[in-house]
């Protein structure tokens, strides 16, 4: 109870500055995450001899990823392009 009254200034803030995609990427592979190592504790995954803390990491690296390119997508979609110049114009539909 003490960590959500903690945590919900820090969360109206971030929920205010960043973009929704990246949001949602952050908060879902968080859960994911958290959630992940008692689930597979509960399948028996680790008594099949594959070691659990591998399995975080690659999922955190795997989020990490998606959240970096979350990021760039909203980033590449909210750059304006330049005007193209006279030359650049001129040179659109025309074999290099």
């Amino acid at each position: 109870m003490a960590g959500g009254v903690v945590a919900a200034p820090f969360a109206a803030l971030l929920a205010g500055k960043l973009p929704q995609a990246v949001l949602g990427v952050a908060v879902g592979g968080l859960i994911v995450l958290l959630n992940l190592a008692p689930v597979l504790s509960g399948l028996g995954v680790a008594q099949a001899g594959v070691s659990v803390p591998t399995l975080l990491a690659v999922v955190a690296a795997v989020w990490v990823s998606l959240l970096v390119r979350a990021a760039l997508v909203v980033r590449r979609v909210r750059t304006p392009r330049p005007a193209p110049t006279g030359e650049e114009r001129a040179s659109v539909g025309t074999a290099s």
